[in-house]
């Protein structure tokens, strides 16, 4: 597709967001395929004139957000005919609710996805899945009896369902050891005692303490989940996950050899017993979470998507 300029307008989120890492790794990838690309912010009124003729824009979690974004639809996909690829990195979709058939007669605006969960309310999407900018492991995981959580440290998030599943597997098997990174939140600090807790990580340092195999578990309870980067993330160094079934987030493992388990909200029994299950054959696991992570999240998947939309 000829274009002059694409740019990807979004909120202004803090730089360890999500939002912000999907723009990162988008803008990448366009520039691999030899495209011109800008990031800016789409509350900026001078992107109403912006020398672009390909738009993303990345649907916020606000009424003020959705509000500019239609702004930004109507100006450029029907009065400077530009197109305009609409970006719901998140669970934005719902604001726009009956009116997306009619934004798609509109004949140049796209609707691009992460999750086929997504695809209920729009079955015309583009699917993009999440990229994650990181070389995966070449081999499974070492089979340590460790669980990881990798995420803000609050009781939404279901930090305190994987804290009892730890405490029940430690109950007959005191070797379990728990690696907790992320920054603290709602979740009393007293909870942290006797865990492996190593704050906030990022970079390199994140895939680093990763790389020391394990368990990822991520049993959340957060009503916007979509895709959380953080599956991903441990998939490229091999762990296997157990994960909630919240807003059908397991569509991440659904496959013919899954990486994990899902289990229902809040299920510490249902915890526990997948933890054992993918310990008890954590190398096919491990190796099943590096093919999940190559074939779904890698950079060759996400430009293989790219290209279907004609990039």
């Amino acid at each position: 597709m000829a274009s002059r300029k694409i740019i990807l307008l979004g909120d202004k989120p803090s730089v360890q967001h999500g939002e912000n890492f999907a723009r990162e790794a988008l803008k990448q990838c366009l520039e691999g395929l030899g495209k011109d690309v800008a990031i800016d912010w789409k509350f900026r009124m001078t992107n109403l004139f912006a020398d672009s003729d390909d738009i993303w824009l990345f649907a916020g979690e606000s009424v003020k957000a959705n509000l500019m974004e239609s702004v930004l639809i109507f100006w450029n996909a029907i009065l400077l005919r530009k197109r305009v690829r609409l970006y719901f990195h998140n669970r934005s979709i719902r604001f726009y609710g009956k009116y997306l058939g009619w934004i798609r007669t509109l004949g140049r605006v796209d609707f691009v996805l992460i999750s086929p969960f997504q695809k209920r309310f729009v079955p015309w999407g583009h699917l993009l899945s999440n990229y994650i900018r990181v070389a995966p492991e070449a081999s499974p995981a070492p089979p340590v009896k460790r669980l990881v959580w990798m995420s803000r440290i609050e009781k939404g998030k279901g930090f305190l369902v994987a804290l009892d599943i730890y405490r029940q597997l430690c109950a007959s098997d005191p070797e379990w050891s728990f690696c907790v990174i992320g920054p603290k939140g709602d979740v009393d600090t007293s909870q942290l005692e006797g865990l492996d807790y190593r704050g906030p990580l990022y970079e390199d340092a994140k895939f680093e303490a990763l790389s020391g195999g394990g368990i990822f578990i991520f049993p959340s309870q957060y009503r916007n989940e979509t895709q959380p980067l953080v599956v991903a993330e441990a998939m490229s160094k091999g762990l296997p996950v157990v994960i909630s079934d919240v807003n059908e987030i397991d569509h991440m493992i659904n496959c013919s050899e899954p990486p994990g388990k899902a289990i229902p909200e809040g299920a510490v029994e249902a915890g526990v017993s997948a933890v054992r299950e993918i310990h008890a054959r954590y190398e096919s696991y491990s190796r099943a979470a590096l093919a999940r992570f190559e074939s779904e999240y890698s950079e060759s998947a996400f430009i293989s998507r790219l290209r279907k939309m004609g990039y």
